[in-house]
């Protein structure tokens, strides 16, 4: 069974060398995308985790963007690979999964509203999570 367990949207994600290997540290979380004026281009990150017990296998994941009340897709990953992992198997089968994090570069946003975003695991949509999109100036 694959579940998107958790999604946020941020200004960028760093990641931490520690003893126990690197680890994503999240830069400001985003409650809405507030570019400046809209239509814009505008830069955010993404991070979510994913529950997924069948991890010893190719995978792939695909991530779309989009405004929620449109087919127009604003970005789309395409169909990513996952390699076999194979680090968590002393975990029980329902507590497996991975994290993905992407940076979203210069996204236009062409209007005010909600927008979404989907996460697929092999072809499959598991979940998305929606933001809205206001400029953070009246363009008038």
């Amino acid at each position: 069974m694959t579940t998107l367990k958790s999604f946020i949207y941020c200004e960028g994600i760093d990641t931490n060398i520690t003893p126990n290997g690197p680890k994503p540290s999240l830069v400001s979380p985003l409650a809405a995308l507030t570019p400046m004026f809209i239509p814009s281009m505008y830069s955010f990150s993404i991070f979510m985790s994913i529950q997924h017990d069948e991890l010893n296998c190719n995978n792939s994941f695909r991530i779309v963007f989009r405004k929620k009340d449109s087919d127009l897709l604003i970005v789309d990953s395409g169909s990513q690979l996952l390699p076999p992992l194979d680090h968590e198997s002393d975990l029980p089968k329902e507590a497996r999964g991975f994290m993905i994090n992407m940076d979203l570069k210069n996204v236009v946003i062409k209007e005010e509203g909600m927008h979404i975003c989907e996460v697929y695991i092999n072809d499959i949509l598991i979940g998305g999570s929606e933001i809205y999109a206001k400029a953070a100036e009246n363009n008038g």
